[in-house]
């Protein structure tokens, strides 16, 4: 609302809150009622060496908890914890999602999850459940965090809302 006053686009903004609004709504409706055995475990790789993820009160986990997932690094900390490989294999993610399209490694994270063979007997590679999403449209605060919402959603529940096109 403050940069709609500023730039004199109170009703442009006012619209655009309520398209997000909605648009949130849309997603969570469906995934608010999921028991927790229809949430599947997400793995979150924000890069690979160190493995890091995702911690509690970050956009990206929000984002996944909304879309009816559980982040399998929720007890490692706030922020943008280190996990070991070990915690990985033995959390066994259902699903697990690659952070790419930024810096110089644009997409290291994705191709190190789909090559690293100690994860070869997890769920997420096993039942081809590897996923890469724009950090861009979950990394960021924005109007375009609605996109990202969405595209976790078809992610982490295909079922529901369809299949992932171009994340």
């Amino acid at each position: 609302m403050k940069v709609g006053r500023l730039t004199s686009s109170l009703d442009e903004a006012y619209q655009l809150i309520i398209e997000m609004e909605n648009r949130v709504a849309a997603v969570t409706d469906k995934t608010a009622n999921l028991t927790p055995e229809q949430k599947p475990g997400v793995f979150y790789i924000i890069w690979h060496e160190p493995l890091m993820t995702v911690g509690p009160n970050t956009n990206i986990h929000e984002l996944i908890e909304l879309a009816g997932g559980v982040s399998i690094s929720a007890n490692l900390g706030e922020g943008y914890p280190s996990m070991s490989m070990e915690a990985l294999i033995a959390a066994n993610p259902g699903v697990i999602i690659a952070g790419t399209g930024h810096g110089s490694g644009v997409n290291l994270p994705y191709e190190f999850i789909l090559n690293e063979e100690r994860l070869a007997g997890v769920d997420a590679p096993l039942n081809n459940q590897v996923y890469e999403i724009n950090t861009d449209i979950v990394g960021r605060a924005g109007p375009r965090i609605v996109d990202g919402l969405e595209a976790m959603a078809r992610i982490i529940h295909p079922e529901i809302f369809g299949l992932p096109d171009d994340i």
